[in-house]
């Protein structure tokens, strides 16, 4: 299932053309639906987490997004198809070693200087500090309103 969010499809779009107007751009594919529902199944049993249905449906329409010094993280470690000498990080692996310094945080992306994250403790997605994890920047009700926000900053 597509994406229903018009204004972060639009930015996805501006993405697009942006990259292309640089040169040649492949989005990353789309990750299959084995490998979501094989993600969903290890973020409940390794994190006890039910993974937010809009990063789902990200992850349907590209595995992963670097762009402007951000990364959106793929289900799992893959390349960039755009500079495959770049390694994009899985969901999984990330949060696998944030666990151990943040295990009330869930980490879906990050850039050079914050990170993208969903408190548990807060109920809520957040830009915190990527040194001072305590540090929250912006919280949002949801993870769209995160990837929207983070993007257009990027933009």
């Amino acid at each position: 299932m597509p994406m229903q969010n018009v204004e972060l499809e639009n930015i996805f779009q501006q993405i697009a053309e942006e990259k292309k107007s640089h040169g040649s751009y492949m989005q990353q594919p789309p990750c299959s639906e084995p490998r979501i529902v094989q993600l969903r199944e290890r973020a409940w049993a390794e994190f006890g987490v039910e993974l937010p249905a809009a990063y789902l449906d990200f992850l349907r329409r590209m595995n992963g997004l670097y762009y402007n010094g951000a990364v959106f993280y793929a289900a799992y470690n893959v390349l960039d198809l755009n500079d495959p000498s770049v390694p994009m990080p899985g969901f999984m692996e990330v949060n696998r070693d944030f666990r151990k310094i943040a295990p009330h945080l869930l980490f879906f992306g990050d850039d050079d200087i914050d990170s993208f994250v969903y408190n548990a403790s807060d109920r809520m997605f957040c830009v915190v500090d990527k040194i001072g994890l305590d540090r929250v920047a912006e919280s949002y009700d949801d993870y769209e309103s995160l990837m929207v926000a983070a993007l257009k900053d990027l933009l």
